[in-house]
């Protein structure tokens, strides 16, 4: 492996953090935005995600062959810039797993609201068959008030 494919590997893993970085910032948009119950503005952030993910799909992609190597052959310009690409690496992984924690609190609170929603709606469904079943026991005339005048 010559130094050309090292600085390569180090070009991928960076905009692989740049990807995850810009993931994590969209988690912490989205944990506000399914808090306050903004379920537009929230589509327009999760297309906006998608976006990334896709990029990362295809970051992911190119880093393929690197996976078969054995790191020890790798051919680096210096021990520095090993360093930094291992340490861009571990940061990678960190803002991964926070990522995944993110998602996972976001779903729960989406489902946190929906079984809220669902629960309100069937006490207004509730509500209206109590007032249909009142009413349908009523006397027509007791239902509405007539103002016709009789002579």
């Amino acid at each position: 492996m010559s130094t050309l494919e090292t600085h390569l590997l180090a070009e991928l893993i960076g905009r692989k953090h740049d990807c995850l970085a810009e993931l994590l910032e969209l988690g912490r948009q989205q944990t506000a935005i399914v808090s306050d119950g903004e379920i537009s503005q929230l589509m327009v952030l999760l297309a906006a995600k998608q976006r990334l993910i896709d990029q990362l799909r295809e970051v992911e992609g190119e880093l393929d062959p690197f996976r078969s190597q054995q790191p020890h052959q790798r051919i680096w310009a210096s021990v520095q810039a090993r360093d930094r690409c291992a340490e861009m690496l571990n940061r990678c992984d960190e803002m991964f797993r926070e990522i995944m924690a993110r998602e996972k609190q976001s779903e729960n609170r989406l489902i946190e609201r929906r079984d809220e929603v669902a629960q309100r709606l069937v006490g207004t469904n509730a509500s209206a068959h109590a007032r249909a079943a009142y009413l349908a026991d009523m006397p027509p005339s007791a239902s509405c008030l007539d103002f016709t005048a009789e002579s």
